[in-house]
């Protein structure tokens, strides 16, 4: 009998790490070539408040990584840096609005690592803009080295005067200790702006602060109902919370907190609405989790069993002494050694291993989870197939794996016709 051949090839190419696929975030650190920057890399952020009088005023936030700095010996106690800073605002029409430039000399590198565990130069810069579509083009250089980093961030300025009740720009950023969790009391002064929006194991708790402006009577009311929620990309609400927070005067500034434990990589979106009496606001804000998953290692099973996929013998032995209290700094020390560049922000090797972990998740599991089942431990080690050919004519239903640049194939058949694919040849990897 001959059976027709359905051939699906995948539009997207294989994420190559080191070697081939997986097979590289085997290898320990020593085995990647050395990378040298040849550009600032920094993350920016805008927002924009109402000032209480009728007028608003537009803050940037600035987040230099100090790996991206070089600090050299100047004759002080100590190794300094330059950085200069420029910032221009253009309208909708690319005209120019407003613009300024700073110099830092000699900033003390002891004095920055105290600054957000010694990770970045944060700096906050405030313009007035007219209301309506804008963007600002921010460059960072250190004139010593000749080193430029470039980044345009669009956005739009609220006519506060429009609306007699009003919500800012959501902030987002990383919690202190004197934060207060939701339900919330007035903004503290104390959160740090966060630019890049990207939460993960190293900051797994969400910080936003808001400014609300009452510019009628609040008719007795004298605290405002507060309720905010993460949804999703595909809008599905996975948080829903509800807090108040006390009016203080025409401008109240609230903070809430939410730890993001639970949820995988991707893009969401943080909802807030505002009620004082019977008016009104929403403000609609986007962040991504995407250094890992924050409750990845929670699961000391799945832990195990994934890193056992792509680990060495040596590292197989390791994994199996941990105990559970001490796999969180096995997990960390492992990727550690697997950072291609780890004179960046992101390991790379770590972001592709949990972005192929959670696709196995959501779309392998039948009967069990999908990363324990045959075609998740295939493409959680090798990454996404070249092509797949598929017999769904055949006594069972068969796919076929095909990796070309490692030569491989791999034949998985739904045996028991519940959709469980079995791997049936090759027989053992």
């Amino acid at each position: 009998m001959q059976y027709k051949k359905q051939s699906v090839a995948l539009g997207l190419a294989v994420l190559v790490l080191c070697a081939t696929a997986l097979e590289g975030l085997c290898q320990p650190r020593g085995s990647f070539r050395e990378r040298r920057a040849s550009a600032i890399a920094f993350d920016l952020d805008v927002a924009s408040f109402p000032d209480g009088q009728g007028g608003a005023y537009t803050e940037l936030y600035l987040s230099v990584p100090l790996t991206s700095l070089h600090f050299s010996e100047t004759g002080g106690d100590q190794p300094t840096t330059r950085v200069a800073v420029t910032a221009i605002f253009y309208d909708e029409d690319e005209s120019q609005i407003t613009g300024d430039d700073w110099t830092y000399h000699s900033l003390p590198g002891s004095t920055l690592r105290k600054e957000n565990e010694g990770k970045f130069l944060n700096r906050t810069y405030r313009f007035q803009l007219p209301p309506g579509k804008a963007s600002a083009r921010v460059r960072v250089e250190e004139p010593d080295r000749g080193l430029v980093g470039l980044k345009v961030a669009r956005f739009e300025v609220p006519n506060f005067q429009k609306r007699p009740f009003n919500i800012s720009t959501l902030v987002f950023g990383i919690c202190s200790d004197r934060v207060q969790t939701a339900p919330s009391s007035s903004y503290s002064g104390d959160l740090l702006p966060h630019p890049s929006r990207r939460y993960g194991e190293e900051n797994p708790e969400l910080c936003s602060w808001f400014r609300l402006e009452d510019q009628g009577e609040a008719g007795g009311v004298s605290e405002y109902t507060l309720r905010y929620k993460i949804k999703n990309r595909d809008g599905k609400t996975l948080k829903d919370s509800t807090f108040t927070a006390m009016r203080t005067d025409r401008v109240t500034d609230v903070s809430l907190s939410t730890n993001l434990s639970g949820l995988v990589l991707g893009r969401y979106s943080l909802e807030v609405e505002a009620s004082l009496g019977k008016q009104k606001a929403k403000r609609l804000g986007y962040f991504r989790v995407d250094e890992s998953r924050i409750s990845f290692i929670e699961d000391t099973q799945k832990t195990r069993t994934v890193l056992g996929y792509i680990a060495s013998r040596e590292d197989l032995r390791a994994i199996e002494d941990a105990p559970d209290d001490s796999l969180a700094v096995f997990w960390k020390e492992f990727w550690l050694k697997r950072d291609p560049t780890p004179e960046t922000q992101h390991n790379e090797s770590l972001l592709e291993f949990l972005k192929r972990v959670d696709y196995a998740t959501q779309n392998f599991g039948v009967l069990e989870p999908g990363w324990r089942s045959d075609r998740g431990r295939i493409y959680i080690k090798y990454g996404e197939p070249d092509e797949i050919e598929r017999y769904p004519e055949n006594r069972f239903s068969t796919e076929v794996w095909h990796y070309y640049s490692r030569n491989a194939a791999y034949v998985f058949q739904d045996i028991d016709g519940f959709g469980r694919y079995r791997l049936v040849g090759p027989q053992r990897d």
